[in-house]
């Protein structure tokens, strides 16, 4: 028995000299060879590794341009969000100078038309009337009449209708959702 499991051995040992060997020289047989076809096998695993790696980076790379890009998208509307507030503070402000410049205007009108009417008052209490005249030259118009309190009145009124009508109406702004898309 004893003998028997000398013989084991000593096969064992031949089996793994026999792979350490073939591993160390080089294989005769090009085609048939198990080293080569390991070789082979290998080389293709490292090639599909490899290009696995390759699509993974390239997949990353997408994905963190993607990434960049909604960044991008996000600052842009930010920017057009914070633009679009400081062009409504702007308007709101000219809109005020606006209105405060037209009601100058119309109130100057009120009191030149105050101050033509209290003016023909008093020069109808006086026996002398006065025609209307109206001079055209070169250093501008010169309008003289009883009506003129009343042309400027009108004008007046006309003017603060107009500005009401056309300029002071707000609208209601569409809002542009196509940023985000």
């Amino acid at each position: 028995m004893v003998k028997y499991r000398s013989t084991q051995c000593y096969c064992f040992l031949i089996g793994v000299a026999f792979v350490f060997l073939t591993s160390m020289c080089p294989a005769q047989d090009s085609g048939n060879s198990f080293l080569e076809d390991f070789d082979k096998t290998a080389k293709a695993d490292t090639t599909k590794e490899s290009s696995l790696k390759g699509k993974l980076k390239k997949e990353l790379l997408l994905e963190e341009k993607k990434t960049e890009l909604e960044i991008m998208k996000t600052e842009y509307l930010m920017k057009s969000l914070t633009h679009r507030d400081r062009v409504f503070f702007w308007q709101h402000t000219a809109s005020i100078i606006i209105f405060i410049v037209v009601l100058i205007i119309v109130l100057s009108g009120l009191f030149l038309s105050y101050l033509h009417f209290y003016k023909d008052l008093k020069s109808q209490n006086q026996i002398a009337v006065v025609g209307t005249e109206i001079e055209l030259n070169f250093k501008g118009l010169k309008i003289t009449s009883s009506l003129i309190g009343l042309l400027i009145l009108v004008l007046s009124i006309a003017f603060l209708y107009l500005y009401l009508v056309y300029v002071f109406p707000i609208n209601e702004m569409s809002v542009d959702n196509n940023v985000t898309k």
